[in-house]
C-alpha cells in the first residue's frame, strides 16, 4: 500500500469464516502532514483558589499529534489535549507542545492568579470638584487589570473599559464613577471615582434667627444651604471672628448675660455664602418694670409707656388676649374708654418676669346705686349689698362706710354685713374713678324669730265680698302677700280682695328673713245651693261583704261635712265614703251634708243576700279496687254554678251539683258555689279503705295460645292465680273443637294436705293427649270453682269459659 494523504490508514489480515479458531490482525499506517501548528485557549486572570482549565488547539487534525503541558521551571505538568490546574497567587506560564513524529509545535499561555484582597485603585483617589463642566479624567493603577475593567455609572450602566475613564458632568452635585471587573473575579474590589460640580450661585440660611435664652439654657442653630447642603463645608463664627464650630448645626450653652452675635459661612470651593443669628442671654429672675404701670386719665389723650432694659429690641408688648401692639422699649397709644392693660414681656423666656400697666380713661360722670336698697333680715343673718355704678364701665373704686360715714375697711363692688342686734342699720357705698363720684345708701331692718299673725282669720262667705286682711307684726312693711297658686298678689301690712266662689288660700311672708314664720288663712265663699247624692258600690252585695257608700257633692269645691246614719238615725261615720260590712236583707244609709251655709241629704240601700248550703258524699267509705263510687251532692241552691277541683280526675262532673266520685285513695272535694253574688267554697272528704275479697274469682288468668315445642317458652297453658286458697273446689278441662275432653285437673280443699294449696304450675297442660302431640287448633276451656260459705255468704258455684289457641310447634 503507499496512502497519498495525511491521515490514520488501517489494514486487516484475516482468514475466511470456515476457520473461525483463526484470529485477524491490524497493520497501521499513519500519513502524517509536513507542517504542524498548536495554539492554547483559556481564562488569563482567575481567584485565588479558582481551577484554571487551558485547552491546546492543533491543526490540522488533533488526533495527528500528541501534546505535553510544561510549566515556567520546564516540569512536566500534564498531556493531552486540554490541562486543569490550580495554581497559587502570582503569575504563571504553561506551554503546550504538540508532536506528530515528523515535526513539532508549540504555544504558550500566562496566567494571573489574583488573592483574596485585590483591589482596584482609581487615581485621582479624591473628590474632583469642579466649578464649571470640564473633562475628568481618571485611570486604574495597576495596569494588570486594564484589560478586564468596565466602568459604571450610578445607574449601573456600562459607560467605558479599559484602563482610563474620560467624562465630562454638566449636572451640578455629586457624580460618581465604578471601575470592576467580571463577576467572575469575584475575589477583585471595585473602586469609586467622584466628581462633584459645585453650583456657581450658593445661599446660606441660619435658623433660629433669634434665641433668647436664660443663663444656662441651651440653643442649637441649624444652617441651611441651597441648592443643596451636601454641596458646602460650613464654618460657624463668633462675633470676634473665632472659629466656634463646622457642620450643619452649632450647639451653645448660654454662660453669660448679653447679646452674642454668631455666623454661618458655607463654602462649597467654587463660592461662599454667609448668614447670622443673634443669641441674647438673660439673668435668672430679671423682672422688667413699666413705668407708669397704673394711670387714670380723663381724657382720651396719647399716653406713653416705658421699659427701661439692656436689649430693648428683645421687648414685645400685648394685650391680655395676647395681640402684639408693639415692640422696643416704648408703646404709646391712645386709650379706649375703660381699662387698658399692657403686657411687657419678652415670650420664651422663663427666666423674665413680664410687668403688667393699665391705664384707665374713666368716664366724666357716673352714678352708684346700692342693692338691695330696703330689706329685713333675722337677727345673725348675713346681707350681701352690691353697688351698682352705671355706666358700667366707668372703673370706678368703690368704698363702704357705716350710717355715721366711717370707713368700714371694705372695697369692691359687693360686701357682706352681719348686723349682731335687732333695729335698723344703714350703709354707705362712695364711688370714684377718679374723674367723677357718685353716694348711694342701703338700710336693714333686723328682726328677732317671729310668727306673722294674718287678720281676720279662716274665713267663710255666703257670697263674693270685699275683704281686708292685714299683719300688725314688726317689719310688716316687708310683707309679701302670695294666693294659693304661689303668685305674689300684694305687698305691706294690708291688702284688700274680694274672693269668687270657691276656696282661696291668702299667705302672707317676709322671704328675706327665714326666722320669720308665715301665715296662711282660708276663705271659702260657698254657693246658696248644694246637691248631695249617695252612690252605693253595688246593689246587691254577699251577707259580710264590704258595702262602700260614696257622697257625690255638686259643687265639690265646698268642703262640706258629710255625716252618715243608718235606717235607725244612729251615726255611722263621717267623710266623703262610709264603708260597711252587709247583713242578709236591706241595708239603708243616708247622708248629712253641711258647708257652713247650706245643707243636702241622700239615701242609698243596698240588698244583702245570703247562701244556705250544705254538702254530703253518699257513703262516705268505698272500697279499693273494687269499682266502688261515692255521690256527692251540694244542696241549699238550685240556680247556683259549681266548680269542683277535678285535680285527681276521679269526678264524673266537676260542673254539676251532685258529681259521683270513683277515687282510689282517700280524697277531699273542694267545690266553689255563686249565685252570681255570693260565693262560698265547702270540701268533703271521701275515705277509701282496703276491704278483703272473700271469694275473687275475677283474679283467674290463663293465656289464649301458647306453642308446646320444647324451646322453654311457652311450652304450657296454665291457670295462674295468687288466691287459689280461697276456694274450696278448683276443676279446669279442656275440650277440643269435637267436645271431646283433652285435660281434666281438680282441686279440692284438703286433697294436697291439710293446708296445702295448687302451686302456679298445678292447672298447667303441655298440648299432650294419650300421650300424643295434638294438632294445632283451637281448644275450649270450662273453668268452675266453688267459693265457700262464709257468716254473711251462702256456698257460691261460679263458671268462667274460653278459649286457647295451640299454635305451630
Amino acid at each position: 500500500v503507499m496512502p497519498t494523504a495525511p491521515g490514520l490508514y488501517w489494514y486487516v489480515a484475516q482468514v475466511n469464516n470456515a476457520l473461525r479458531c483463526v484470529i485477524p490482525d491490524t497493520a497501521y499506517v499513519k500519513l502524517v502532514p509536513d507542517s504542524l501548528d498548536v495554539s492554547v485557549d483559556g481564562p488569563m486572570k482567575v481567584c485565588e483558589g479558582d481551577e484554571v482549565c487551558l485547552d491546546a488547539i492543533v491543526t490540522p487534525n488533533a488526533l495527528m499529534a500528541m501534546v505535553t503541558w510544561t510549566d515556567e521551571s520546564g516540569s512536566v505538568v500534564g498531556t493531552g489535549l486540554q490541562l486543569c490546574v490550580t495554581p497559587g497567587p502570582g503569575t504563571h506560564t504553561y506551554t503546550a507542545v504538540a508532536d506528530n513524529g515528523c515535526t513539532t509545535a508549540m504555544d504558550m499561555a500566562t496566567v494571573r492568579v489574583l488573592s483574596d484582597t485585590t483591589k482596584i485603585e482609581i487615581t485621582p483617589a479624591d473628590t474632583v470638584t469642579l466649578c464649571a463642566p470640564e473633562e475628568v479624567c481618571f485611570e486604574v493603577t495597576d495596569t494588570s487589570l486594564w484589560d478586564c475593567i468596565q466602568w459604571v455609572d450610578a445607574s449601573g450602566v456600562i459607560i467605558g473599559t479599559g484602563g482610563s475613564l474620560c467624562v465630562t458632568t454638566t449636572n451640578p452635585g455629586l457624580s460618581y464613577y465604578i471601575a470592576r471587573v467580571d463577576s467572575t473575579l469575584r475575589c477583585v474590589i471595585p473602586d469609586t471615582a467622584y466628581v462633584e460640580l459645585a453650583p456657581q450661585d450658593i445661599s446660606v440660611s441660619v435658623s433660629p434667627d433669634t434665641s433668647k435664652l436664660c443663663v444656662g439654657d441651651i440653643v442649637g442653630l441649624t444652617a441651611t444651604v441651597f441648592p443643596d447642603t451636601s454641596m458646602a463645608t460650613i464654618t460657624w463664627f463668633d462675633d470676634s471672628g473665632n472659629i466656634v464650630g463646622d457642620g450643619n448645626s452649632l450647639v451653645l450653652v448660654a454662660s453669660e448675660v448679653g447679646a452674642f452675635k454668631f455666623t454661618a459661612v458655607a463654602d462649597n470651593g467654587c463660592t461662599t455664602a454667609m448668614d447670622m443669628a443673634w443669641v441674647y442671654v438673660f439673668a435668672e429672675d430679671t423682672k422688667l418694670e413699666i413705668d407708669p404701670d397704673r394711670l387714670i386719665v380723663c381724657t382720651p389723650d396719647t399716653v406713653c409707656l416705658t421699659v427701661q432694659f439692656p436689649t430693648p429690641e428683645c421687648l414685645v408688648w400685648t394685650t391680655l388676649d395676647g395681640t402684639v401692639v408693639g415692640t422696643g422699649e416704648k408703646l404709646c397709644f391712645v386709650p379706649e374708654p375703660g381699662e387698658n392693660v399692657f403686657i411687657a414681656d419678652i415670650p420664651g423666656v422663663d427666666c423674665i418676669e413680664a410687668d403688667t400697666a393699665v391705664v384707665i380713661l374713666a368716664v366724666p360722670d357716673l352714678s352708684v346705686e346700692v342693692m338691695p336698697s330696703d330689706t329685713i333680715v333675722c337677727q345673725g343673718d348675713s346681707v350681701k349689698l352690691t353697688a351698682i355704678v352705671t355706666p358700667d364701665d366707668a372703673m370706678a373704686d368703690i368704698t363702704w362706710y357705716d350710717e355715721d360715714y366711717e370707713p368700714l375697711g371694705e372695697t369692691g363692688m359687693m360686701i357682706t354685713v352681719s348686723p349682731d342686734t335687732t333695729g335698723a342699720f344703714t350703709y354707705i357705698a362712695i364711688a370714684d374713678n377718679g374723674c367723677a363720684a357718685d353716694t348711694a345708701m342701703a338700710t336693714i331692718i333686723v328682726v328677732d324669730s317671729m310668727k306673722l299673725a294674718i287678720t281676720p282669720g279662716d274665713t267663710i262667705l255666703c257670697a263674693p265680698d270685699t275683704l281686708k286682711l292685714s299683719v300688725e307684726n314688726e317689719g310688716s312693711d316687708y310683707v309679701v302677700w302670695y294666693d294659693e297658686n304661689g303668685d305674689s298678689i300684694g305687698t305691706g301690712m294690708m291688702i284688700t280682695v274680694v274672693p269668687d266662689y270657691g276656696i282661696h288660700s291668702y299667705i302672707a311672708q317676709i322671704p328675706e328673713a327665714d326666722c320669720v314664720e308665715g301665715d296662711t288663712v282660708m276663705v271659702k265663699v260657698l254657693p246658696d245651693t248644694l246637691d248631695l247624692n249617695v252612690i252605693a258600690s253595688d246593689s246587691l252585695v254577699c251577707a259580710g261583704d264590704e258595702i262602700t257608700f260614696t257622697a257625690q257633692l255638686d259643687p265639690d269645691w265646698t268642703m262640706a261635712q258629710v255625716t252618715w246614719y243608718d235606717e235607725m238615725d244612729e251615726e255611722a261615720g263621717s267623710g266623703d265614703t262610709l264603708i260597711v260590712a252587709a247583713f242578709a236583707g236591706p241595708n239603708t244609709y243616708y247622708a248629712v251634708a253641711d258647708n257652713g251655709c247650706v245643707t243636702a241629704s241622700d239615701t242609698a240601700t243596698v240588698e244583702g243576700k245570703e247562701l244556705m248550703l250544705d254538702i254530703s258524699a253518699v257513703p262516705p267509705t268505698i272500697c279499693a279496687d273494687m269499682g266502688e263510687q261515692s255521690q256527692l251532692a251540694v244542696t241549699g241552691c238550685a240556680d247556683c254554678t259549681y266548680t269542683w277541683d277535678n285535680t285527681s280526675g276521679t269526678l264524673s262532673d266537676p260542673s254539676i251539683s251532685n258529681p259521683i266520685a270513683t277515687p282510689n285513695v282517700t280524697t277531699t272535694y273542694s267545690v266553689t258555689i255563686t249565685d252570681g253574688v255570693c260565693t262560698e267554697t265547702l270540701s268533703v272528704t271521701v275515705t277509701v279503705e282496703d276491704c278483703p275479697v272473700d271469694c275473687p274469682v275475677e283474679e283467674f288468668y290463663i293465656a289464649t295460645a301458647f306453642t308446646p315445642n320444647n324451646d322453654d317458652i311457652n311450652d304450657f297453658v296454665c291457670l295462674r292465680s295468687e288466691h287459689f286458697d280461697k276456694f274450696s273446689e278448683i276443676e279446669l278441662m279442656i275440650y277440643n273443637r269435637w267436645g271431646q275432653e283433652v285435660f281434666r285437673e281438680s282441686y279440692t280443699v284438703g286433697s294436697l294436705g291439710a293446708g296445702k294449696f295448687p302451686d302456679a304450675d298445678f292447672f298447667c297442660w303441655d298440648g299432650m293427649f294419650k300421650g300424643e302431640v295434638l294438632p294445632p287448633d283451637v281448644y275450649g276451656y270450662y273453668l268452675r270453682v266453688v267459693c265457700p260459705e262464709t257468716d254473711d255468704r251462702a256456698e257460691e258455684v261460679r263458671e268462667q269459659k274460653g278459649n286457647i289457641s295451640l299454635l305451630q310447634r
